[in-house]
């Protein structure tokens, strides 16, 4: 499921031109290895906090634009989540709809 989502999220990069196209995988990685860092499921949102502790890990071994990059790469992989769990829950809100209209209609013919 893990490499699902990050195939997902590398192809959303690039269909929103978010990044050059070269760049892509290495902003899967940064996003990958900070998430095997803080020991979280890809699919979860991080805190502040848990995206802190991985960029002081991480700038002991790196340089800044690598640092710097994995930052953008994070706030990106954020962004793409929100939308995924946006869209979710408007899918949802849609079905609700639907179904009290249904209920409202099978009502009337009663």
């Amino acid at each position: 499921m893990n490499d699902n989502i990050l195939d997902e999220f590398k192809g959303y990069l690039i269909s929103k031109l978010a990044v050059n196209e070269k760049y892509v995988p290495y902003y899967a990685r940064w996003v990958s290895s900070c998430y095997a860092f803080v020991n979280q499921s890809l699919s979860d949102l991080l805190t502040n906090r848990q995206k802190e502790d991985f960029f002081k890990h991480f700038a002991k071994n790196h340089e800044d634009w690598q640092v710097k990059q994995a930052e953008a790469a994070l706030m990106l992989y954020d962004y793409y989540l929100s939308g995924n769990r946006i869209g979710n829950y408007q899918a949802g809100i849609n079905t609700y709809i639907a179904s009290q209209f249904c209920n409202a209609s099978a009502r009337k013919r009663i």
